[in-house]
């Protein structure tokens, strides 16, 4: 399947959503550059985001046969409310990195996804954790 950047991001965040629904429906996701508010009563949540970085020509070609190829990030930041067991973290941490290792998307190429613990300043509410992989995906122009 050929991809441009708004198919990849279109196709990639509905995928997710529905991953994510399945498995964690009361915990809500904000998607990148989306007015959000926190749960009011101090829940779980997480922000989705889908990063590209600079691209390059990988071809010659006249218009309409120029291969260009597309690379990023695929980021899922999880915010956890203090005091709350790992129980939930590790879940939620699950069912991202099992979502970026299980794309088969054709011509989507995802690689290193792990976790990074951010933490929380003794001020904050939330313990955050971001759970991010790289991707690749070739476009015609």
């Amino acid at each position: 399947m050929a991809f441009d950047q708004d198919g990849f991001y279109n196709q990639v965040v509905s995928d997710f959503l529905t991953t994510w629904n399945a498995a964690h429906s009361g915990v809500p996701i904000a998607l990148q550059n989306q007015n959000f508010d926190p749960p009011q009563d101090g829940g779980d949540y997480g922000i989705f985001k889908v990063i590209f970085n600079i691209g390059r020509q990988a071809s010659h070609g006249s218009i309409g046969n120029r291969l260009y190829l597309n690379q990023g990030f695929l980021i899922l930041e999880l915010y956890i409310q203090r005091g709350d067991a790992t129980d939930n973290l590790n879940s939620y941490c699950k069912t991202a990195l099992n979502f970026f290792r299980d794309i088969t998307t054709a011509g989507i190429m995802i690689r290193n996804p792990g976790t990074e613990t951010i933490g929380a300043l003794d001020s904050e509410a939330y313990f955050q954790t971001n759970v991010q992989a790289e991707f690749e995906f070739d476009e015609i122009t």
